[in-house]
């Protein structure tokens, strides 16, 4: 987050999802971006997964799914989440995300869990 003006830089979260042992991530971007494609998830070049963005606020854009399934265990086991999201219309930018250490967190929120 910038800290002068309050607005999402990049952020990938991981947090608990509803009741059951879910966890869920939300990727959050700037302000300003083309919207319309979402983004693009891809863990190590593997194959694509792709995003909506839910909804924009003062702080960026926010796309949410359930960390679960094939994109869970790509991201366990990967080294590189690379998201591809636009900031204009045919106009890719891409963001590369490292993943060490992603495994363990996730270990330790699910055992956060009541």
């Amino acid at each position: 987050m910038d800290r002068k003006t309050g607005q999402s830089v990049f952020v990938v979260t991981a947090l608990p999802a509803g009741r059951s042992n879910q966890i869920a991530a939300i990727v959050s971007t700037p302000l300003g971006g083309y919207l319309a494609p979402g983004m693009v998830l891809s863990v190590d070049g593997g194959r694509p997964f792709k995003v909506l963005f839910e909804t924009c606020t003062v702080t960026g854009c926010h796309a949410g799914f359930a960390l679960s399934g094939r994109i869970a265990q790509e991201m366990r086991r990967g080294r590189e989440l690379k998201v591809r999201l636009w900031t204009g219309k045919g106009r890719p930018a891409d963001v590369a995300v490292p993943l060490t250490g992603f495994d363990a967190a996730l270990a330790a929120l699910r055992l956060t869990r009541p």
